[in-house]
């Protein structure tokens, strides 16, 4: 360069820049996913792809071969929008009250198990607040977007079918991904009560299946 002509500064490639940009997002909130109390690191990855991709989730569950090694928990990643509503049904303190007395339970348990699960019949005929119908709305959209991907992810693929990842609606308006052989109660090895070790093998190895598709949706989003 002759003394006196401009000087340019060499900019990054667009798809470079871009790409650098994706990594610094990821590794953001990462961290963020790496401060939420009691997530096991298996489920890591998934939930900062899901944050991500503006898919908000609640609980986890990396996979769990049970002490006993005769059945295996399979992972799950529970998905739902932020600030559910404390109170989930108009009038529900009464009835609280009656099932906590009726079932031995403490009135916090009851107030719990409501906002996570099916209620006890007394709650059958309430109706729901309008704040929890308005989350439940919410719920349905992040669903969508989160089915969108799945979509995408399974486009032309050979994965098995019990193997592959699906959204199932919660009774309390929450949805849960999971492999579709949790809702099978896949693997069947696992109702016996002695397993030969070959077949404490296999149920090892099909964990590791449902995990490793876990992980490459996770690996999916983050290229998206």
């Amino acid at each position: 360069m002759r003394e006196g002509e401009p000087r340019f500064e060499e900019k990054m490639p667009l798809e470079s820049q871009e790409q650098s940009e994706k990594e610094i997002a990821w590794v953001k909130k990462e961290q963020e996913v790496k401060k939420i109390p009691h997530l096991e690191s298996g489920t890591k990855k998934i939930i900062t792809a899901l944050n991500l991709s503006e898919i908000s989730t609640s609980q986890s569950c990396e996979g769990h071969m049970y002490e006993n090694e005769t059945s295996i928990n399979l992972p799950f990643i529970e998905i739902s929008a932020p600030n559910q509503p404390e109170k989930r049904f108009v009038g529900q303190e009464k009835i609280i009250m009656k099932v906590a007395e009726k079932y031995g339970m403490k009135p916090e348990d009851v107030r719990t198990m409501i906002l996570h699960s099916m209620p006890h019949e007394e709650f059958q005929n309430l109706k729901e607040t309008e704040a929890y119908k308005k989350w439940r709305r919410e719920n349905n959209k992040i669903a969508k977007r989160a089915g969108k991907f799945l979509k995408d992810f399974y486009q032309d693929s050979a994965t098995a079918e019990h193997v592959r990842l699906t959204i199932k609606k919660q009774n309390a308006g929450q949805f849960e991904i999971s492999n579709v052989g949790r809702e099978q109660d896949r693997p069947s090895v696992g109702e016996e009560k002695n397993l030969t070790t070959e077949q404490k093998t296999e149920l090892n190895e099909q964990l590791t299946q449902y995990q490793r598709e876990m992980d490459n949706f996770a690996g999916f989003l983050k290229q998206k």
